[in-house]
């Protein structure tokens, strides 16, 4: 499994998030994934007041989906979700094989589910009754994408898998080099997705390649948004030695002519921002979250950077934004909602979470008056609108004090390194939490001065016992900053 997660959105200037069609415009994420946080129709307000929580038996990595006045979303107590959207009531749930790292897709009825059993569900929209499902060889990060009758989905078994919508069957696989964690993208005619093997492809609705683009050594883990006949998606350096400096790692924002493949302009993203997250589109700019803290809003047609803004607490990001009205809701790892200004980058609010070792990693859902995102404390949220209002405008606060890199090896078995980069003197605190976010060990705890440090974690907990394999998250806090990565542990 791949530890870089990200995940998407297209919001479109006018749009009203009913079904998973993606016969228009579409975004869609990873890992967070995912899709559905499309500019709403609104006024002129912003959501940051709680209307109602619900809890779940586990933590909520992917993103809800709103359909029919439902929100459909999964946890890692292995349950997908079905609640009325307004109260946060529950309609039904179903049991599932295992955990998602993906977002559903709902449409015709169905709700489609790529989850780490393996398997392709799809269940009836009413009831969460199974109606048909589909064996992969792989555990499933991309998300499913429906296109007309066809269901879209990558694999970690090197595969880009094509079945019936309707009936669940293959109808073609087509082969890659390397793992699919990339959800795919839907436009005229073709499908879009980028994969570990350093390339980014386009097939036809019959398997059939019509282009492939090389980023060199970049890898794609994020999702791609395909808008105005541009396809526009983020690389990741999958091959970073814990040796290198930091901050001579650069990463990508590419965008190709969709039709032909052709680049059309490309920005480098400075020290080590890598691009976990999918692009969201609205009203001519893209915008776009590193891991590095940075929101930044680039000229669709130019690639010219038209703002960037460090987030106040500099906050890690597996997240995409969702926007609305001119604002764009960004999730973070320090378990807050932040509200910028779409056209300024200005701060306008924030909501944070009562429990402040929360985190949140999957994007948020606009639709019917109400924005919504799950977290790690198994809490979906739902947030409602203020009434218009004059809200101050926050200065930016100075840079984190603190660069955390991907532990190195990942996956890994039984040892991986965990470097990072001090800026000034701080007391450091290194440690790994399972699934749970419960502490699996302490592994520092001491004051250290500036430049890069690193730590081993050797796979076992605070009794020196091996672990199990799976996922498990890495924390590092320096003075009050804290920052969270994920790693998995492969026996």
């Amino acid at each position: 499994m791949n530890a870089y997660k990200q995940r998407f959105l297209i919001p479109l200037a006018i749009l009203m998030l009913v079904t998973m069609s993606l016969s228009q415009d579409w975004p869609l994420f990873r890992g967070d994934p995912q899709h559905q946080a499309f500019a709403a129709s609104t006024q002129d307000t912003l959501f940051e007041n709680a209307a109602w929580t619900f809890q779940t038996g586990g933590a909520i990595f992917a993103s809800p989906v709103v359909a029919n006045h439902h929100v459909y979303f999964t946890s890692t107590d292995n349950f997908l979700y079905c609640l009325l959207d307004s109260t946060g009531e529950l309609i039904w749930k179903t049991k599932l094989g295992n955990w998602c790292e993906a977002s559903p897709a709902v449409t015709n009825g169905l709700v489609y589910v790529a989850c780490m059993d393996h398997q392709i569900y799809a269940f009836d929209a009413t009831n969460g009754q199974v109606v048909w499902q589909f064996p992969t060889q792989s555990w499933l990060e991309s998300s499913p994408t429906i296109v007309g009758e066809y269901l879209y989905i990558g694999g970690t078994d090197h595969s880009f898998y094509c079945l019936n919508a309707t009936s669940g069957q293959l109808i073609w696989k087509y082969p890659v080099g390397k793992d699919i964690y990339s959800t795919p993208a839907g436009w005229n005619g073709l499908v879009y997705f980028g994969a570990d093997d350093h390339y980014f492809y386009a097939l036809d609705s019959q398997g059939q390649l019509q282009w492939r683009y090389s980023t060199g050594i970049y890898s794609i883990a994020a999702s791609p948004s395909v808008v105005d006949s541009l396809v526009v998606f983020g690389t990741i350096d999958n091959d970073v030695d814990p040796t290198d400096d930091i901050e001579s790692i650069n990463n990508r924002i590419i965008a190709l002519n969709a039709i032909s493949g052709e680049p059309v302009w490309e920005i480098t993203v400075e020290n080590f921002g890598l691009m976990h997250t999918s692009p969201a589109v609205a009203d001519g700019k893209i915008f776009y979250p590193t891991d590095q803290g940075i929101l930044r809003a680039i000229d669709l047609r130019t690639g010219t950077i038209q703002w960037d803004v460090s987030l106040p607490d500099s906050s890690f990001m597996w997240s995409s934004p969702a926007i609305a009205a001119g604002v764009v809701y960004l999730t973070t790892y320090t378990g807050k909602l932040f509200l910028f200004g779409a056209d300024s980058g200005q701060v306008l609010g924030e909501f944070t979470l009562s429990d402040t070792s929360s985190y949140i990693q999957a994007s948020p859902a606009i639709a019917d008056n109400y924005l919504f995102f799950g977290a790690s404390d198994g809490y979906l949220y739902a947030l409602g609108k203020v009434l218009p209002t004059e809200v101050a405008i926050s200065g930016h606060l100075p840079a984190s004090s603190i660069k955390l890199a991907q532990n190195y090896p990942n996956p890994f078995n039984p040892n991986t390194c965990i470097r990072y980069h001090l800026l000034k003197p701080e007391r450091v605190r290194v440690k790994v939490l399972n699934l749970q976010g419960q502490v699996v060990c302490h592994l520092l705890d001491a004051r250290q001065a500036p430049g890069t440090h690193s730590i081993t974690w050797n796979g076992t907990d605070a009794q020196g016992q091996s672990v199990a394999s799976g996922p498990y998250f890495y924390q590092i806090q320096a003075g009050a900053f804290y920052q969270t990565r994920k790693m998995l542990l492969l026996k």
